[in-house]
């Protein structure tokens, strides 16, 4: 790809190539304007910048851009067609706005003689009466006419008082047009809006796709030219927040680049002017005492932005975006709206500002190239007076510990400081299905409609928290900028505290560490009756949902909902959830019913519950057939029990109220009902323990008793699931106040080094962003301000000590050391395959006792393992293998066979506690089928202690019996038992020819021994039958979705003495301590959509998979 002036795409993506276009630029803007390209040298050198120099530097940059990729005169027709608007928005401001306000109809014959706003009748009357005056009623000719009528409002009183009329009528019935959908005035005491909730359930939409009816360019621009610019007046509420002082002229331009000392060196000689209304706006907040007015946490340059795209220069307002928001990808519309609390406009709605970054984003994309003009300005950006290009490579290596906002806009801004930077986040990262060494002419031959796109893993809870409401494919923009970048490396399926440790990354020659871990564990409800089927925590459900792709025809990740739906909690979790399931289940109930029509479901194997549920999702899948419109939908999930939001509070007290109150307009325009001042007390069952009601307490202590069939609990999050794992960092109290915790004002947390013998500077190699601070807590634009407000301090840091290694030869090694692959494969029988990985850090950091995450990282949904949770039967720490056998029971272990070796696979681990292996006299281990070989690491752990080990190894029947040396290995003693389980002398009968029994003197003397169990839940009570004294702890298998120490809250279950736990992050509990039918029922909840045949589509034709 050869670009304008010598320019080549190589160019784009190398320090060099970008300083040659700065220099091409620095040329062109001296013979386009010579002071302004003095005055831009000068900047550089000072730092200070105003707004009016950025507004006139950045129609240059727009020009320069579109000669650079050949693109002129597309970049024209944009801009012409934006100004094609303008005389929309100036009849808007002089007649509509102002019509609404004051018009009254005639008396004599007028247009609204007779009849209301509301009188459908009057309106066709004159709609009429103006189509005569028009011709036909378009924006467009309607505007112009009427300020044409403007300019002799006494010669054509009748014309403007119809056009009044009509007007009026539009707004007060919440026109979505642009010329019609007017400011209104706010109620500070009810942000909600019900015009607003009106205009958006005109046009619904259900399903999986990107819809975002909002996002026209029509509506962007109305709300562009509804801005007053008020860096005029040196306000920037938006930005600054309200109540903050206005900024002089001539005074810097953004409050983070530059430690707060810098900035008071730059300003001793300005003089700092407070603007009469500003005086005003600071007593009025001060009044109201209103902490959510603080501007935007990125300090964006907002107004100058809205200018700039008003005017028509899409690149240079995307120039001024990414000075201080180069990840704007990940921003924008129903994301964060900060800005919108803070805007100028109080009294009335204010302009939406992510909306406009949104659509300004979208327009550059839209043009040729336009994917590499966003990446080049994410890199060299001329009106980034303080750091238009890179630096110098600089030797260090940073690993970035996430992957979610925080971690990977870290992670740009490091690799912008000449660093090497390593990510890593423990859920898997799909490949990328392009070659992203290409330049990309055509974004939308990139895209990908999420209702068919695999989930990707990269963006932590922008990709499995966030809904359809934003567009995902615009990870693929972030992950391009980063991925592009020589220095850069990304591993998924690798967790800080199991694959790897601290100690193990700084030995690899990292230099820093920077934990970017997200939101922590979902709290839960200690309660019994939530862990009924249907009941789970709403993180559960999403990350179940988006990270697994159960909307997706063909996944192999299940996950059943039933009607009614309530959702416990009113955070933005809560609320997504809510929305969720309105797009999902009919999805669900339609798939269920095609896959009964081709035959895909035997109803012969269905068990009596999985019938009425089969039952029932056809029913409503048939309702859903005969809804014309998904507004009609809409009708048939509200008739079907609906959803609803319940809080303990009033829903102006709530975290989605005062974060995003806009996200419950748009939950409620979907049907979505909210309840308020209501606690949850307990769920109540059918006969098959699946969720059936739940009732609730009002503030008087009257029940209330609703109908729910899925229960989601959404009532926030605990401690960061890091701090499980490394409890002398926990984020406590007394923990902060200690002396080797620095809490630091940019965005981070600094942990210096504790070793007394550590001659070395005292500088922290250790920090921390994004949730850990609650400053930088609860939105993705907040965790982003985090990496911008803290990347220096890791440079700063940094610059104490030489580079500890080459990247280049660290690449290698972590190739070598953190991507598992398959080094064998064989099968055992039809039913068992053993699998072999190679994963030499996980093999040297696991302990008995442990488990595994494997997933595959296939293309299509069909053919993408749902995480299975492994133990293995062995584990080589010196060779770095691990050794697995995998019981043919679904879809996904069914795909094991269909691994190939040296395949790279995703191998998580080892996670949980592990086994105890204390010093006993003596364990007793016991084993059902294929878990047997799991007790093998354990058992040789106590034996290498010298403590006896007892084996009771129990199978189903002969054949089932593997490996029987490797057994009697590990033992002191193995008794087989085959045919009928756990069988006791006094309990049970059987031929003495297919099985031992447990001998009757070991069952007396077992109380006082450890006694450690691998068996099915179902097999448990019996357990507990034999042995009633005994102290038994056993392992609890649980599905697993993420895990990782309890994010995602799908492998939760009930021990007594702990409420609530996380079988991922500790699996083996005391038996007597738990309830084995509940940890049963919950195994089982997705039973029904379990039994449903796949069918795997080939080129050979269609195969079922049962």
């Amino acid at each position: 790809m050869n670009l304008n002036f010598s320019i080549n795409f190589s160019d784009l993506n190398s320090l060099t190539g970008l300083q040659k276009i700065d220099q091409i630029f620095l040329n062109y803007l001296a013979e386009k304007n010579h002071v302004l390209h003095e005055n831009l040298l000068e900047k550089r050198l000072s730092f200070l910048v105003d707004s009016n120099f950025l507004i006139e530097l950045a129609p240059y940059l727009d020009d320069f851009v579109t000669e650079l990729f050949f693109i002129e005169a597309e970049n024209l027709a944009f801009k012409k067609r934006q100004q094609k608007f303008d005389i929309i928005y100036e009849c808007r401001r002089k007649f509509v706005q102002r019509v609404v306000k004051s018009y009254k109809p005639s008396r004599n014959g007028g247009a609204l003689s007779s009849g209301s706003l509301s009188d459908e009748d009057n309106f066709s009357q004159i709609s009429q009466t103006l189509t005569n005056l028009l011709g036909k009623i378009t924006e467009k000719n309607f505007a112009e006419n009427v300020l044409n009528w403007l300019q002799n409002p006494e010669k054509f009183k009748s014309e403007l008082d119809v056009a009044a009329a009509y007007a009026c009528y539009m707004v007060e019935n919440n026109s979505t047009l642009p010329l019609f959908n007017i400011p209104r005035i706010l109620d500070e005491s009810n942000k909600v809006r019900q015009h607003r909730i009106n205009m958006l359930a005109q046009n619904p939409y259900i399903g999986f796709d990107y819809r975002d009816h909002e996002a026209s360019l029509e509506n962007a621009l109305s709300h562009a030219k509804y801005c007053i610019y008020c860096h005029n007046q040196q306000k920037d509420s938006c930005r600054m927040g309200l109540g903050a002082q206005s900024r002089h002229p001539s005074e810097a331009v953004g409050r983070s680049h530059s430690h707060p000392e810098e900035h008071e060196v730059r300003r001793e000689d300005l003089t700092l002017e407070i603007a009469t209304h500003a005086k005003a706006l600071c007593a009025s907040v001060a009044r109201n005492d209103d902490k959510d007015k603080t501007g935007c946490p990125l300090d964006q340059k907002i107004s100058e932005m809205n200018k700039l795209f008003a005017g028509g220069f899409n690149i240079g307002a995307l120039g001024v975006t990414v000075i201080d928001n180069p990840l704007v990808a990940a921003t924008g519309h129903r994301i964060c709206n900060d800005c919108m609390k803070s805007c100028i406009f109080q009294k009335q709605d204010p302009v939406n500002i992510p909306l406009l970054e949104s659509k300004i984003l979208d327009n550059v994309l839209s043009m040729p190239y336009g994917v590499e003009i966003y990446l080049l300005l994410t890199k060299w950006n001329p009106l980034n007076i303080q750091e238009p290009l890179p630096l110098a490579p600089t030797g260090y290596n940073v690993l970035v510990v996430g992957l979610g906002p925080s971690g990977f806009a870290l992670s740009h801004y490091l690799l912008n400081q000449g660093h090497n930077v390593t990510a890593i986040d423990g859920l898997k990262i799909q490949n990328l299905e392009f070659d992203i060494t290409k330049p990309i002419a055509d974004w939308q031959k990139v895209k990908v409609p999420l209702s068919t796109r695999l989930p990707q893993g990269f963006g932590g809870v922008a990709e499995y928290g966030i809904t359809n409401r934003w567009d995902k494919n615009n990870l693929i923009l972030v992950r391009l900028i980063l991925e592009r970048s020589n220095a850069f490396k990304m591993i998924g399926g690798v967790r800080l505290g199991s694959n790897l440790s601290k100690t193990q990354a700084f030995e690899l020659g990292f230099d820093h560490i920077a934990l970017c871990l997200g939101a922590g564990k979902p709290r839960y409800i200690n309660s019994d009756s939530y862990f009924f089927k249907g009941v789970k925590s709403a993180a559960d459900f999403l990350m179940n949902l988006q990270q697994g792709g159960s909307y997706l025809d063909g996944s192999n990740s299940k996950l059943l909902v039933r009607l009614p739906a309530v959702v416990i909690g009113c955070g933005l979790t809560a609320v997504d959830s809510a929305v969720e399931i309105i797009h999902y289940y009919p999805n669900q109930v339609e798939k269920f019913l095609c896959a009964y029509e081709q035959n895909r479901v035997d109803l012969a194997i269905l068990n009596a519950e999985d019938k009425i549920i089969a039952e029932e999702f056809m029913a409503h899948a048939k309702l859903f057939r005969q809804a014309v419109s998904d507004k009609e939908k809409l009708k048939v999930l509200e008739r079907l029990g609906g959803v609803s939001v319940c809080y303990r509070n009033v829903i102006k007290e709530s975290p989605a109220y005062k974060r995003n109150h806009e996200e419950i307009e748009h939950a409620m325009a979907m049907g979505v009902r909210f309840f308020e001042n209501i606690s949850p007390l307990e769920v109540m069952s059918d006969k098959y323990d699946y969720a059936k009601q739940i009732q609730f307490q009002d503030l008087k202590g009257d029940i209330l008793t609703m109908d729910a069939r899925t229960v989601l609990v959404a009532i926030g999050t605990e401690e960061l699931e890091y701090f499980e794992c490394h409890p002398e960092e926990a984020r406590s109290a007394t923990v902060r106040t200690q002396k080797n915790i620095k809490l630091d004002p940019y965005g981070c947390t600094s942990v210096l080094p504790q070793d007394d013998d550590d001659t070395s500077p005292r500088v922290s190699r250790l920090t921390r962003f994004g949730d850990y601070d609650p400053e930088y807590s609860g939105s993705v634009v907040k965790a982003l301000a985090s990496a911008k407000n803290g990347y220096k301090k890791i440079t700063e840091q940094l610059g104490a000590n030489a580079p500890r290694t080459i990247f280049g030869n660290l690449y290698k090694v972590l190739d070598d050391q953190l991507r598992p692959y398959v080094h064998h494969i064989k099968e055992i029988s039809s039913e068992v395959l053993e699998l072999v990985i190679k994963s030499p850090l996980a093999a040297k950091n696991y302990r008995a006792g442990q488990i595994f995450r494997l997933q595959n990282l296939a293309m299509r949904p069909v053919n993408t393992m749902k995480p299975l949770a492994l133990s293995p039967y062995e584990v080589d720490g010196s060779e770095g293998l691990i050794y697995f056998l995998i019981t043919r029971a679904g879809n996904s272990t069914k795909l094991c066979w269909e691994l190939k070796e040296g395949e790279e696979v995703v191998l998580m681990g080892p996670n949980g506690g592990g086994t105890n292996i204390t010093r006993v006299p003596r364990v007793i281990l016991i084993g059902y089928g294929v878990r047997n070989m799991a007790l093998l690491p354990i058992a040789k752990a106590f034996k290498e202690q010298g403590t006896e080990v007892i084996f009771w190894a129990n199978y189903a029947k002969k054949t089932d019996v593997l490996y029987p040396e490797k057994i009697e290995n590990v033992a002191d003693k193995v008794l087989w038992s085959v045919g009928e389980v756990l069988c006791h002398p006094e309990l049970d009968s059987g031929s003495q020819e297919t099985r031992v029994l447990l001998p009757a003197h070991i069952l007396k003397q077992v109380q006082d021994d450890v006694i450690i169990t691998y068996v099915p839940a179902h097999i448990l009570p019996k357990i507990k039958q034999i042995l009633p004294d005994s102290n038994i702890v056993t392992n609890l298998l649980s599905p697993m979705q993420c895990m990782m120490q309890g994010i995602c809250g799908q492998c939760i279950q009930k021990v007594d003495d702990k409420g609530d736990v996380f079988a991922c992050a500790c699996s083996e509990y005391d038996i007597k301590k738990f309830n084995p039918k509940i940890l049963s029922d919950r195994l089982g909840q997705n039973s029904l959509l379990e039994k449903v045949v796949v069918i795997q589509r080939s080129p050979k034709g269609d195969v079922k998979i049962p």
